[in-house]
């Protein structure tokens, strides 16, 4: 299961990866498109070439959405002493500790989102 889960992570990453360079890719390709098509334009024709540039990119589809950017933002750590690994399990997890284990997550989540310069914390869904 460790393993299954280790390379689903991987994976996640990697598609995390090439859809932030996608959308990144695509909205550079977007601005280079139609500066230069518009700078090359009539002037009475680049607000209309403009309007029909902006429909065609707007209509593309991709599978992921392309209308804004959202940064990935990964956090990696270990579990801590309050690891819930079901091979070391003997009755029930406290409700403390699965509380503990959370709070840890978020706190890591901030820290990580302090260091890029983001948003100053995160939302907790109990607050």
């Amino acid at each position: 299961m460790r393993v299954a889960f280790a390379r689903n992570a991987v994976l996640d990453e990697r598609l995390a990866q090439e859809r932030e360079t996608s959308v990144a890719e695509l909205r550079r390709l977007r601005e280079e498109v139609m500066s230069t098509a518009v700078a090359a334009a009539s002037p009475w024709r680049r607000r209309r070439l403009r309007s029909e540039l902006d429909r065609l990119f707007n209509a593309a589809r991709f599978p992921f959405r392309h209308d804004r950017h959202v940064p990935t933002l990964i956090v990696r750590s270990t579990a801590g002493d309050d690891s819930l690994d079901p091979t070391f399990r003997s009755g029930s997890w406290p409700e403390e500790r699965k509380r503990a284990l959370i709070e840890r997550g978020y706190r890591l989540a901030d820290d990580a989102l302090c260091e890029r310069g983001g948003l100053a914390e995160v939302v907790r869904p109990d607050r």
